[in-house]
């Protein structure tokens, strides 16, 4: 999930960090740049960032310098490195934690409180074991984590990288999925619920969303429910990127047929409340999906290169369509910003193009392009 501001916690770091780097180096500090906290990467990144419209290079945003419209004031290379793809990362609600999965099967724990110089992570566990790790979700309080992936598992672990409860799977011989336990097929997303921190949201290529309720000291044995997706045929979709809004009622699905469908959670029905059939263009697939904090947008992703906005009122047409923006493994994600007014995705490069990747923000009243972060 993307993060656009500073946690109290990385900043402390960060203080930290180039206090040791400069003691170690010997160098000199005068008090100009001791009161400003600003280092050489605050150039460097005015550099990096790339305005789309006329704007001043610095504001002043609560008496430190901001570069364009993002406080991109450092950029630091992580000590210890995954042996493959970073697939997903997740931050925790402090910003004093974070967790890394990569392909190589491994997820990484860091946290900024304790980290020296060397910006090392302080556990490497395999939590799917032979499975990539492509989805991590801290819960709301920080305290548990989902953990997905290749596999049709989803693991709950606690802060500190152990495992708490584990997911069961589904009998793949059977044609019902209603009488499975749980997934048959390779997990596509998961969420907490926003409410209730004993829930949570999992969609897998067996073409089911199930909802899972954890107990304390009890394993996991079902789902406590299934809501099976359906084409208006009745034939079989796969889901490949969900969102939940704000109080777990409601969440939508976007699908490989290209639609999107929104079911209400607190039904018995199995049919969809909401439908768009040519949510994306035909033959892509969304990558995500998200809702603001007002649940009055949303955002989606897709596989055509594009991000959609939609008001969530009206899913029939988006209120804009931002093309050309290179979505090559269908694993770019897109984010509101804290506050709302800002949204951002990710683009990827595909093989021989001479254009680097990017983070590349909008202007939620605007609809516009804001600027782009070069990575």
């Amino acid at each position: 999930m993307l993060r656009l501001r500073r946690s109290a916690g990385y900043v402390a770091f960060e203080e930290r960090y180039r206090r040791d780097l400069r003691r170690k180096e010997g160098d000199a500090v005068d008090d100009m740049e001791a009161s400003n906290g600003e280092g050489d990467h605050a150039a460097e990144d005015g550099e990096m960032w790339k305005m789309s419209r006329g704007m001043d290079d610095t504001v002043e945003d609560a008496g430190r310098e901001t570069i364009g419209i993002m406080p991109l004031s450092s950029r630091e290379t992580l000590g210890s490195s995954h042996q493959a793809c970073v697939a997903a990362i997740s931050l925790d609600s402090a910003g004093s934690r974070f967790a890394s999965g990569s392909m190589d099967h491994s997820m990484k724990l860091w946290d900024f409180g304790s980290m020296d110089r060397r910006l090392l992570s302080f556990r490497e566990v395999e939590p799917l074991e032979t499975f990539p790790v492509q989805l991590l979700r801290f819960s709301k309080t920080g305290g548990k984590i989902l953990v997905g992936g290749g596999s049709p598992s989803v693991k709950v672990l606690d802060r500190d990288g152990i495992e708490l409860y584990s997911c069961p799977e589904g009998d793949r011989y059977l044609h019902d999925m209603s009488q499975t336990k749980g997934h048959t097929a390779p997990l596509a997303g998961a969420e907490w619920h926003p409410t209730d921190p004993a829930s949570f949201f999992t969609i897998a290529g067996d073409a089911t969303v199930r909802i899972w309720n954890l107990e304390k000291d009890k394993a996991i044995t079902k789902h406590s429910k299934l809501i099976k997706i359906r084409a208006t045929r009745g034939q079989k979709v796969n889901p490949t990127a969900m969102l939940v809004d704000s109080s777990g009622s409601k969440i939508v699905v976007g699908c490989s047929d290209s639609s999107l469908r929104q079911y209400d959670t607190r039904s018995y029905s199995p049919r969809a409340t909401g439908e768009v059939t040519e949510a994306c263009s035909p033959g892509t697939e969304f990558s995500s999906l998200c809702a603001s904090h007002d649940d009055t947008l949303y955002l989606g992703r897709s596989t055509d290169d594009c991000l959609r906005i939609w008001d969530a009122r009206n899913l029939d047409q988006p209120l804009k369509c931002f093309q050309d923006l290179e979505n090559v493994l269908g694993q770019i994600g897109a984010a509101f910003s804290p506050d709302g007014n800002m949204f951002a995705t990710g683009t990827s490069v595909r093989k021989g193009s001479k254009q680097g990747a990017s983070i590349v923000f909008f202007d939620r009243v605007r609809l516009e392009e804001s600027g782009r972060v070069m990575i």
